[in-house]
């Protein structure tokens, strides 16, 4: 099978993502929300990235400007991913595999063989026909176009792997030591070395120690994650950037694709999210780290759990946290946390009978501090918090509490999204 991308494809992933971006170019720029240093939101009309600000329209049409350097993130404040339905489109048309870097990037590319024939790199081609040739070590592991979506697929595990892991289509899985990747996957197992074509592969995960995530990242709609160079002005309401994967491939053969290097050219609609210095911007989502208890609020004995959305699929990794009903939930913050921001809401179409306290507590010291509290009910449906967390003594555990509590209708759809939650995390 040839490893190029059949035009009808890319004619009609083209449409596909024109169609879900919006019309390129708009006169009132894209809408995005600007976090700086302190978790502080602002939404504007994006129209322009690059030379070291950011740029978007105010309400009277006149171009205002901010230093990338006093930013933490722009973001979509609705996600920006294309509809399940739609990636799905893309995914499987194209026939692209994702592939998973060893520090969290996620890239839609074809693997082919090392055009130097070694057995410790692998060249990737993404969709737009950039190549990189890529250290096997740099690779977590890989996902056909098939399989992305299969929700009866355990998610990748954090704990690291002592074998490698080959899951075949027909639902098989071979564990050994992958020798070599390209337009093949070879497998030793038990000093018998196998080969596998792709085609028969639903996905691998390489025992590879995971990467410190540096520099800027990216979040693009159909789901991409990419660590990218310095961002600049590419024309109108257009962004470019170098992969900085593409920087690592030291010994690409000269003249070569992969020597080259690679990079992207964007429209602003399609970036969903930017991170400017991932390693070092200490924000971390809520959404990626797991409750550690949960109970129901008022008289009843027995409640859902809450249900937190795929962290790798949601911008910044901070998917939407549902607390199905009255309930307390905590989380064991980090140490150094310094600072809380997000939404909490009904939902965008909240029944008539939604009605409910929510407050945001801290324990500490073996007291308990209100942070925040507000009442939710249809027409006054969100709470949006920024808010500043005491210094605790080095060492102490601190918990966060998030309590629902029934209102005037009891608990009939008192259902709350927690959307965007970030901590600050300092010195971490």
């Amino acid at each position: 099978m040839s490893p190029s991308v059949p035009s009808r494809f890319l004619a009609s992933a083209a449409i596909i993502l024109a169609a879900a971006g919006g019309a390129l170019g708009a006169d009132d720029g894209v809408p995005r929300v600007l976090l700086d240093r302190e978790l502080n939101a602002t939404q504007v009309n994006l129209t322009s990235i690059g030379e070291g600000q950011v740029r978007w329209l105010d309400g009277a049409g006149r171009e205002r400007a901010r230093a990338i350097d006093e930013l933490l993130a722009v973001i979509d404040p609705d996600g920006a991913l294309l509809p399940p339905d739609v990636r799905r489109q893309v995914i499987e048309s194209l026939g692209f595999p994702v592939v998973e870097t060893t520090d969290g990037q996620r890239l839609l590319a074809r693997l082919r063989d090392d055009p130097e024939g070694s057995d410790e790199f692998v060249e990737l081609r993404l969709v737009g026909g950039q190549t990189m040739r890529v250290s096997v070590e740099r690779i977590a592991g890989l996902t056909g176009a098939r399989s992305v979506f299969d929700e009866s697929r355990p998610a990748r595990q954090d704990a690291p792997s002592i074998d490698d892991v080959v899951e075949l289509t027909n639902g098989d899985r071979v564990s050994g030591f992958v020798e070599r990747l390209g337009s093949s996957v070879w497998v030793e197992v038990d000093g018998v070395s196998r080969e596998i074509p792709m085609s028969g592969v639903a996905s691998i995960e390489l025992a590879n120690p995971k990467r410190r995530v540096e520099g800027t990242r990216v979040w693009l709609d159909d789901g991409s994650i990419i660590g990218a160079g310095p961002i600049s002005g590419a024309g109108d309401r257009l962004v470019a950037f170098d992969l900085t994967l593409a920087r690592e491939n030291t010994g690409a053969p000269k003249g070569s694709e992969s020597e080259m290097g690679a990079a992207m050219r964007l429209p602003l609609s399609r970036i969903a999210g930017i991170v400017f210095d991932a390693g070092n911007s200490g924000v971390r989502p809520l959404a990626g780290i797991g409750p550690s208890s949960f109970e129901p609020t008022g008289q009843r004995r027995w409640t859902p759990p809450p249900i937190t959305g795929d962290a790798s699929k949601a911008v910044l990794g901070a998917s939407t946290i549902e607390l199905p009903g009255p309930m307390r939930v905590r989380w064991s913050l980090p140490e150094g946390a310094a600072r809380l921001a997000g939404v909490a809401t009904l939902g965008d179409a909240p029944g008539q009978w939604a009605d409910c306290a929510v407050s945001i507590l801290l324990d500490e010291g073996g007291g308990q501090t209100e942070l925040a509290r507000a009442r939710l009910r249809p027409g006054e449906s969100e709470m949006a918090f920024n808010l500043e967390l005491p210094r605790g003594i080095p060492g102490e555990v601190r918990t966060l509490e998030v309590r629902v509590d029934a209102g005037a209708y009891g608990p009939v759809q008192d259902r709350v999204l927690l959307e965007r939650v970030l901590l600050l995390v300092e010195h971490e």
